[in-house]
């Protein structure tokens, strides 16, 4: 089936491209074709919805609302099911304008408990901001998305490694970092010829695929 060029982009190539258009009539084609999707309008818009009484909501924090993060990953074994622990890039404050560094997330560990509203006050030491979290920082180091790399053999969900490729600001220099995905400790680094810029996506791929 055949479509129409639009006539106010039939006009502009006219006027701006004709000669270039002359001479490459197919890129030009493709330059002002227009796109189209076909689209069902009665086609089904599933939703699900789950009203929260008002009288019985309460708010659980957990430690890491303090915390900005980005970009967050888990073990990909635990796609489809549940999952305990996510590594995302961050910092320590939330009104900072750049990520630099790393942090995990135990979701499986309980939630501190809510000051009570009432009572004297408690003499037992305060509950850690990060009991739940787990960090890698670095001023002015600012990571890529992690990843994840299971231990091989690993049966536990955070054994094994997490990747980020680095962008170093002092040195003006990438490198590769890589941590103790239990303890968040670095076990290596590889400064890369190259500078990558920040905030890159990456993904690891094993010797046999």
């Amino acid at each position: 089936m055949e479509e129409a060029r639009p006539a106010a982009a039939r006009r502009v190539g006219q006027r701006r491209w004709g000669d270039w258009r002359a001479r490459k009539p197919a890129v030009a084609w493709a330059r002002w074709r227009p796109f189209k999707i076909k689209t069902d309008p009665q086609a089904a818009v599933p939703h699900d919805e789950w009203p929260l009484p008002a009288a019985a909501a309460s708010r659980q924090p957990g430690g890491c609302e303090e915390l900005h993060v980005e970009m967050p990953r888990f073990n990909d074994r635990r796609h489809g099911a549940p999952y305990r622990f996510v590594y995302s890039v961050g910092s320590p404050d939330s009104a900072a304008t750049h990520v630099s560094g790393i942090v995990k997330v135990d979701l499986g560990r309980p939630p501190a408990a809510e000051p009570a509203d009432f009572g004297p006050p408690s003499t037992a030491p305060p509950e850690p901001a990060a009991a739940r979290c787990v960090s890698w920082y670095r001023t002015a180091h600012y990571p890529s998305e992690p990843v994840f790399v299971p231990r091989p053999g690993a049966t536990a969900e955070d054994d094994g490694v997490v990747l980020s490729v680095m962008l170093d600001g002092e040195a003006r220099a990438s490198y590769l970092l890589v941590l103790n995905a239990t303890t968040m400790r670095t076990m290596a680094t590889a400064y890369s010829p190259v500078v990558m810029p920040a905030d890159f996506h990456g993904e690891w791929f094993s010797e046999d695929i």
